[in-house]
């Protein structure tokens, strides 16, 4: 792209990987983009663009685009000059700067019901929005906390179902073991018995 001078000002890459409809920045603000097609060699197009648009100062006297810049929520700013020379808010009505009735009129915008928001005024809207979003987190966060505490209760059954307790089956085997043991005295025992009688007994 070139400038008014013929000054090579950047170049684009429109050829293949370009999403048609895709802002591309020219320079400084300025952006183009193409709609699905094809560019042939040698074709061009002009973009007419002025430094300062609002020459005549109309813009600013009817107090449009002048206090902030940029095209974003990230890039919107208070603009330069007002923050290097504060003295061009126009904070007064009157020529002589001596009362602050401007200022006065931005501020009883806050007071005022906008149609666009449900007739309430910009504090009470950003008021109702917060406590609605806060209700909704605050409602999303018990039923995470419910719906964990459910999963708690359901791995505690499952290890009730399930689950084997080491304690009590080790001490059911040493139970079983001491039987075993009196059990095979008690059999030796008979058996000794039963060999004394059958000598008596010849």
């Amino acid at each position: 792209m070139y400038d008014g001078s013929g000054a090579l000002v950047r170049r684009l890459s429109v050829g293949q990987g370009y999403i048609a409809g895709e802002a591309l920045e020219a320079h400084e603000g300025i952006y183009v983009s193409f709609s699905a097609g094809t560019l042939n060699g040698g074709e061009t197009f002009d973009v007419r663009a002025t430094a300062d648009s609002d020459t005549s100062g109309f813009l600013a006297a009817a107090g449009l685009n002048t206090f902030f810049q940029g095209d974003s929520a990230l890039t919107i700013g208070v603009r330069a000059e007002f923050e290097s020379d504060p003295a061009r808010l126009a904070a007064a009505r009157g020529g002589e700067g001596i009362d602050n009735d401007n200022l006065l009129r931005m501020a009883d915008i806050a007071r005022q019901n906008l149609a666009g928001l449900d007739d309430l005024t910009a504090q009470e809207y950003f008021r109702r929005m917060t406590f609605s979003v806060g209700q909704a987190v605050s409602v999303r966060e018990s039923r995470l906390a419910g719906l964990e505490n459910v999963r708690q209760q359901l791995f505690l059954q499952r290890d009730v179902v399930s689950g084997v307790d080491m304690n009590e089956e080790s001490a059911k085997l040493l139970m079983f073991e001491r039987m075993f043991q009196a059990m095979s005295r008690f059999i030796a025992t008979q058996d000794r018995a039963m060999q004394s009688l059958l000598e008596i007994v010849r």
